[in-house]
């Protein structure tokens, strides 16, 4: 992802600029939104008609700034990026732990199992969340999912750290070297931003997985069906894509050796018609691996047993 506001501010120009200067040049780089604060002394009587007028002047006085939304979503994700070790082991962890808790458990025992743990982990949020009542299809009022509230409360950190003045200076200048290891140990928000991340992340690992809502808040399946629409021709159907972006939605499965496996399996069961190196780069650019290369030389017994897990995964996310 490229930053538009990350460095926009050249720090030893603005220095030179005056208040009024420096003001002109924040909203003129669409930095600031200008917003009124309207005050009115009650509302006055109606009139003998019942209509009631409300005269409110717009007023410089009244005149105020804040930071566009996007530049909170802009350092959002510069902090999940620049601090990403701090991110993704939680869910491996939890994996390989509920993997082996559920070993040899048939399928409905495993669903109630992640069930469980779906709930537990939601909790891990707090009672602060604002749920909302919504309409479904059938025109009955009910809760709406829990991933449409976790986009509201990720929505509303991106908000929070419009707050932290320095933060958003030290971005808007560019200053790399302020994004360090004791920022993410004293910055509370930044913590609290991981926090929320991780946990969201193991709920995303067991929806996935189980199905529990239709998770159209976090889900990656538009590039999914962008990849089968631009070709079809290099899969056996748009499931294929989607089970590709399945398995490396964990982060363990974007290892060199997960993803010459994957590729391995896919060719196998004549699911995909690319080469190595166009897995690749499909994967690179859309599933956030960081392959160099998927060139296999003499297979190993550890390499042909991964093969066989993808296929037999393949098998059960296919029915």
């Amino acid at each position: 992802m490229e930053y538009e506001y990350f460095g926009i501010t050249d720090e030893k120009k603005f220095l030179e600029l005056n208040d009024k200067e420096r003001l002109d040049y924040f909203i003129n780089n669409n930095i600031f939104k200008q917003s009124y604060a309207l005050n009115f002394n009650g509302i006055p009587e109606p009139s003998q008609t019942g209509k009631i007028s409300l005269n409110m002047e717009l007023s410089q006085d009244h005149l105020e700034y804040s930071f566009v939304k996007e530049i909170g979503a802009e350092i959002y994700h510069f902090l999940l990026k620049s601090y990403k070790l701090y991110l993704g082991a939680n869910v491996v962890f939890f994996q390989r732990d509920f993997e082996s808790e559920i070993y040899g458990l048939n399928n409905d025992d495993k669903r109630k199992k992640g069930l469980y743990y779906f709930n537990e982990f939601y909790k891990k949020f707090g009672n602060n969340l604002n749920s909302k009542m919504h309409f479904n299809s059938k025109g009955k009022r009910e809760l709406e999912a829990r991933f449409a509230t976790l986009k509201r409360e990720q929505k509303a950190l991106e908000s929070l750290l419009l707050n932290d003045f320095d933060l958003v200076c030290n971005f808007l200048l560019g200053v790399q070297g302020y994004f360090n290891k004791e920022l993410y140990e004293n910055n509370e928000l930044i913590k609290q931003l991981f926090y929320f991340e991780n946990n969201l992340q193991i709920l995303l690992y067991l929806n996935n997985t189980f199905k529990y809502e239709e998770n159209e808040w976090f889900s990656e399946n538009s590039i999914s069906q962008k990849i089968y629409k631009d070709n079809e021709q290099g899969f056996a159907s748009k499931k294929v894509v989607e089970f590709i972006e399945f398995v490396f939605s964990n982060p363990l499965n974007r290892k060199r050796n997960f993803g010459l496996a994957v590729f391995h399996s896919m060719k196998e069961l004549e699911l995909i018609n690319c080469s190595a190196k166009q897995f690749k780069e499909l994967c690179n650019t859309n599933f956030k691996c960081e392959f160099k290369n998927l060139q296999l030389g003499n297979p190993s017994n550890s390499h042909l047993k991964k093969v066989e897990n993808f296929k037999k995964q393949w098998g059960e996310f296919e029915n």
